[in-house]
């Protein structure tokens, strides 16, 4: 993908959110001073994936005091499949009929 300095860790902080299946809402000024670089970089580097078709613009959410910022997404298909794993929007749950391990143990064990 190419990516290094802000664009990376932008990109990053997205994937970050969007992989345990979380959505990213978080504002660009507050991004700004997470990562303690400029506004403009920041800017520049959402610009940038939105262009490369890395991130997705969703639609808006609105926080409950009233704010309102953009929703971005991490495009999946733009990650090489060597290094994507799982899609977060396509992947399984766990197989919910089995108990777990410790579980299984005790009931064996009259537990």
């Amino acid at each position: 993908m190419g990516l290094s300095g802000v664009p990376l860790l932008v990109y990053a902080r997205i994937y970050g959110f969007n992989a345990v299946n979380l959505e990213f809402f978080e504002s660009k000024p507050h991004l700004t001073d997470f990562l303690s670089t400029t506004s403009r970089s920041v800017y520049r580097a959402f610009n940038e994936h939105i262009k490369k078709d890395l991130i997705k613009d969703e639609r808006s959410y609105r926080h409950p005091g009233g704010i309102e910022t953009k929703r971005y997404s991490v495009v999946w298909s733009a990650i090489p499949a060597r290094v994507r794993g799982l899609d977060p929007n396509e992947a399984s749950s766990p197989d919910k009929t089995s108990p777990p391990e410790i579980l299984s143990r005790q009931t064996a064990y009259g537990g």
